[in-house]
């Protein structure tokens, strides 16, 4: 029943819990269990949606036949009945014009579409997509030596909608009566784009360390393109001409990045463009190789499936691991956390990696623009109700001294830069700053950074640099890797609980 404006349908003053909502142009593709010999339901245009009037035609057609069309309806809110005579078909499409003057406030809903089968049963194309919730679980993991599609449908399930003025927020839970153990989906459903996203919390409720967890996959999920002969009903773009290396094959194209080989040891290759085709039975694996998230590999995909498709991107910090497969007429889709294998104490709770999908149409490069909208929209972080704009250019001069590097020899630097008017945003201060230095000083973070910083060569501390690149309108960064810890480091020795030991007791990662 819900319109991509948000809500449920809602046509002649009436709202509707079976239904889906379009902006023209748009086309959806429905495929049925059997051959179908009448269609029967509601359309009309949405006056809640926008309350300016629109206009729209409403079309079902089979491959190039078209089985209805309305007249053009001009923004009424009426309820028109539907009632077509199917002729046996399987697959058909609804379709929802423009009217011939643009899309503006055209806002069209389908609703009660009922199909009647040839051998007398009926069915509401709105249950047609109602899989168990295992099964629409875009997510996987092993608990107890199990995959979890084995056992996720015997498990409590709940789920609630929240509406919020710029998204619907959607909260699905899995708890597992025996063990205790609760799989929470924080879902958001943005209302301006296309793009949904969610991350899983999982939680001990129980009284006893569960079973172990393990190869948490955040994102696991398979797509079919349109005409894939199964039973359901699946976007399908409206007519936008197909991109070249998608026309000259049928075969899904997987849009990727190289990441940064990071540590200053930079290459020709730093986030170059990747293009494979997917090939009936190919799969293609990608990943960081170290604790980066984008060493070697960027976090963003785009799947394109012709003239329609979606981009992928994982929020995380920490090393991540993806894997695009076509097989047997779908293509699945998996990434998560490349290591994962452990179990919760009771009251425990950890999380997953973020996962955004944002679905597009036209072409690739398309695709990336919905994305970024989608990014800048809801997703990159705000001070003051503006967006925070990452520095254009910034001035790091300590690799000349490293350990060495001191107040004074900074500052020399930033006379530079004002004497020579370098149009620099930012001044980088690197791994040096901090007590021991680099490597050894790892982990010497906190607050008063005066604790942290190497008083001998910052006698100031940060403040010192900080407010002499201020007085000179530079802004100040400062590196630090909480990732990488080094023995004996006041991370280590204040906040054991955080420290994941190396071995032999050292109380540190290395």
């Amino acid at each position: 029943g819900s319109r991509c404006a948000g809500g449920l349908c809602s046509l002649g003053g009436k709202t509707y819990a079976r239904g889906i909502g379009a902006n023209s142009p748009s086309e959806i593709l429905v495929t049925l269990a059997g051959p179908c010999k009448r269609l029967t339901g509601l359309y009309g245009l949405d006056m809640s949606a926008f309350r300016s009037p629109g206009s729209c035609e409403f079309i079902v057609k089979a491959g190039e036949e078209e089985l209805f069309r309305s007249a053009v309806i001009k923004g009424d809110g009426k309820a028109y009945p539907l009632d077509v005579d199917m002729k046996g078909v399987r697959e058909f499409s609804l379709v929802i014009t423009d009217g011939g003057d643009g899309p503006t406030c055209d806002h069209g809903d389908w609703a009660e579409l009922k199909a009647e089968y040839e051998d007398g049963t009926e069915e509401y194309l709105s249950d047609i997509s109602d899989i168990p919730a295992a099964e629409a679980a875009p997510f996987s993991f092993e608990y107890g030596g199990r995959a979890s599609g084995e056992f996720l449908s015997g498990w409590v399930y709940d789920c609630r909608d929240r509406e919020l003025e710029d998204r619907t927020v959607r909260t699905a839970v899995w708890s597992d009566p025996d063990t205790g153990l609760e799989i929470k989906a924080v879902v958001n459903i943005y209302r301006k784009t296309s793009g949904v996203d969610w991350t899983l919390y999982l939680t001990n409720r129980g009284g006893k360390n569960t079973p172990v967890i393990r190869s948490l996959r955040a994102l696991d999920t398979r797509f079919y393109p349109a005409g894939a002969d199964r039973t359901g009903t699946e976007y399908a773009a409206p007519d936008v001409p197909q991109q070249p290396d998608a026309a000259a094959s049928s075969a899904p194209v997987l849009y990727r990045q190289e990441g940064s080989v990071g540590m200053v040891h930079f290459t020709h290759r730093e986030f170059m463009p990747l293009t494979d085709t997917l090939e009936e039975g190919s799969a293609i694996e990608f990943g960081t190789g170290d604790a980066y998230s984008s060493s070697g590999a960027f976090p963003f995909y785009n799947l394109s499936f012709g003239n329609y498709g979606l981009v992928t991107a994982l929020g995380w910090t920490g090393q991540w691991d993806a894997r695009v497969e076509n097989r047997e007429g779908r293509v699945r889709s998996s990434a998560g956390m490349t290591v994962m294998n452990t179990y919760l104490e009771p009251g425990e709770s950890i999380r997953s990696p973020r996962v955004l999908l944002t679905l597009w149409k036209g072409l690739p490069e398309d695709g990336w623009n919905y994305f970024r909208h989608t990014m800048l929209e809801y997703i990159v972080p705000r001070y003051n109700g503006e967006i925070i704009r990452e520095p254009v250019f910034d001035m790091c001069a300590c690799f000349n001294e490293t350990n060495s590097t001191t107040y004074e020899n900074e500052k020399t630097y930033i006379d530079s830069i004002v004497k020579n008017k370098l149009p620099f945003d930012v001044y980088w201060l690197d791994a040096w700053w901090h007590k021991g230095g680099f490597p050894d000083g790892l982990g010497n973070y906190g607050y008063p950074l005066e604790r942290a910083v190497a008083m001998d060569r910052f006698p100031e501390g940060v403040k010192g640099i900080s407010g002499y690149a201020h007085k000179h309108g530079l802004r100040i960064m400062c590196w630090f890797a909480p990732e990488q810890l080094a023995e004996g480091c006041l991370l280590a020795r204040e906040h054991p609980e955080w420290v994941l030991p190396a071995g032999a007791s050292s109380g540190c990662s290395a």
